[in-house]
């Protein structure tokens, strides 16, 4: 049996259906760019080596992706590297804003408690560390970095219940 086939053509002598009909592969192009252009920002960040970073590379990476929680830890990671040891507290901020961006991950809580530590604030240390390790109590580092912390704080007992758990989490951690 042949089924029949139709042909639709359109007319596009009116201007108005014209740029009714160009809309969609712009709004298309424009998405395209920004979803290209976050991707690119997050991967630059991601496979960076804050060791070896060079700061100017990651603020492409936060041009190109500026609500990505990542960029800004690493160009945190690399000021906390690069500047001197009373003006660290210079890269909190940016441990903050990826703390903003991404609440629920608990490296960068990690990240903004070791940052409080190493400028002297060692409540609001304590408190971004308990957040990490409330985020993933099963995982040892949050509370291998948070028995740390108690540590230096002289608070032994709870210092010790935190890197016993992170012990029994992770047996390379038991060691030291």
């Amino acid at each position: 049996r042949v089924m029949a086939q139709e042909i639709i053509q359109l007319r596009l002598r009116n201007p108005l259906l014209r740029i009714l009909l160009l809309i969609p592969p712009i709004v298309a192009a424009i998405c395209s760019y920004f979803a290209v252009s976050w991707y690119l920002g997050n991967t630059l960040a991601e496979n960076l080596d804050p060791n070896d970073a060079n700061a100017e590379v990651v603020r492409r990476a936060l041009a190109m992706a500026p609500d990505d929680p990542l960029p800004h830890a690493r160009l945190a990671e690399i000021m906390q590297r690069d500047l001197p040891l009373d003006r660290q507290s210079e890269a909190i901020p940016e441990f903050e804003k990826a703390v903003n961006l991404s609440p629920n991950d608990y490296r960068f809580w990690i990240f903004l408690g070791t940052a409080y530590e190493r400028a002297g604030e060692s409540n609001k240390a304590e408190q971004a560390l308990k957040r990490a390790v409330a985020l993933a109590p099963a995982y040892s580092y949050p509370h291998w970095y948070l028995g740390n912390s108690l540590l230096r704080s002289a608070r032994y007992e709870e210092a010790f219940a935190e890197l016993r758990l992170a012990g029994e989490s992770n047996a390379d951690l038991q060691p030291q």
